[in-house]
């Protein structure tokens, strides 16, 4: 699910990522940007951006700790920013469990996300692995600081990283952007404990809490979606709705629609709703897939759409925008495709 908003929202990651990480190199004795350009720059996925922000992570961490009294080590203001830099700071190399059992060690929070913050950096400091006893998540994502909140007490941490690691959910700049590096962190930490996976933090901050589940993504979304209703210009491929990225799997193409989590309506299709008209532009769509390809990778994926070999998946917010199965159905016949749905949770 991580993936599935990293990859159609990784071409406007990206450019931030690359303002922020210069002015940072600008003003490296400025706290006001945080861990927000080390934060991006690895979903972002950016190797040169990555060892950029991370060269200047240590530095902004000693600057803020020398600032912080501790009596508002807590701060809303302050704890984040602590809590990200240090985690930057540790994957390039410097040890930080002085600074994580400090935090760990101090009275909880009042302010619950701290709270919740606090508990996360207490569980990296804990030797003990805890998330496969947690009880099984719930499809849809959360509505709510909340909701957020009571999923984070008793969901595994895979399934919150996920949750967490959501650039176009309302809550990212608020509360969601606050957990992903800790826990991205606790994760790769618990997945090195299971003798079943091995997984790099990198690839979790690029593909989420998944990536070992994903073939070869071998193009995703360039440009901003457009309007559903707007009407393609043939001369402006930024004006085509094209895909959020197409995976390549074991001779099978997997074709993916993020319907995005502002969609709260049905998947309804009939004569006075079609709520798969994405599909209207397949062939503007597998034009800007087609334009980003080299011509040997292209003319396999011709193939393999030629030869039905080719799944549709529509990626939807399921309590919120649910689909009915006559409906999918019908879709599939009209626009004569394979074509399921998964919830933005599994997708």
């Amino acid at each position: 699910m991580g993936w599935i908003n990293i990859v159609s929202n990784r071409f406007k990651i990206s450019g931030k990522a690359k303002s922020l990480v210069e002015q940072w190199e600008t003003f490296p004795e400025s706290n006001s940007l945080g861990m927000k350009p080390g934060l991006l720059a690895l979903i972002a996925g950016d190797r040169s951006l990555i060892n950029r922000s991370l060269a200047l992570a240590n530095r902004s961490l000693e600057f803020l700790q020398e600032r912080v009294d501790e009596k508002f080590l807590g701060d809303p203001t302050v704890l984040p920013d602590l809590v990200g830099l240090s985690v930057l700071a540790y994957i390039n190399g410097h040890e930080q469990s002085e600074l994580w059992q400090r935090i760990a060690n101090t009275q909880p929070f009042a302010n619950r996300t701290m709270k919740a913050l606090q508990s996360v950096v207490i569980n990296l400091v804990n030797d003990n692995p805890s998330y496969l006893n947690k009880s099984p998540s719930k499809l849809g994502h959360v509505t709510s600081v909340s909701d957020w909140l009571n999923r984070f007490r008793k969901s595994p941490t895979p399934y919150l990283f996920d949750l967490a690691i959501s650039p176009d959910h309302p809550l990212w700049s608020s509360v969601l952007s606050t957990f992903v590096l800790p826990l991205g962190i606790l994760l790769e930490k618990e997945l090195k404990k299971s003798s079943d996976h091995s997984v790099e933090s990198l690839d979790l901050f690029r593909l989420g809490a998944h990536p070992q589940d994903y073939g070869d993504i071998i193009y995703e979304r360039q440009h901003e979606r457009p309007s559903w209703d707007s009407i393609p210009d043939t001369q402006s491929p930024e004006t085509w709705l094209g895909f959020d990225a197409v995976e390549l799997c074991n001779q099978e193409l997997y074709v993916y629609h993020y319907l995005g989590l502002s969609w709260q309506a049905p998947l309804l299709f009939n004569d006075e709703v079609n709520a798969y008209q994405f599909l209207d532009q397949l062939d503007k769509s597998w034009r800007l897939v087609e334009m980003s390809l080299n011509p040997v990778i292209w003319k396999q994926v011709e193939e393999l759409v030629k030869t039905k070999r080719c799944v549709h998946i529509v990626v939807h917010d399921s309590p919120r925008s649910p689909c009915l199965l006559p409906h999918l159905e019908r879709a599939a016949k009209h626009y004569d495709v394979n074509l399921e749905v998964r919830d933005v949770t599994l997708a």
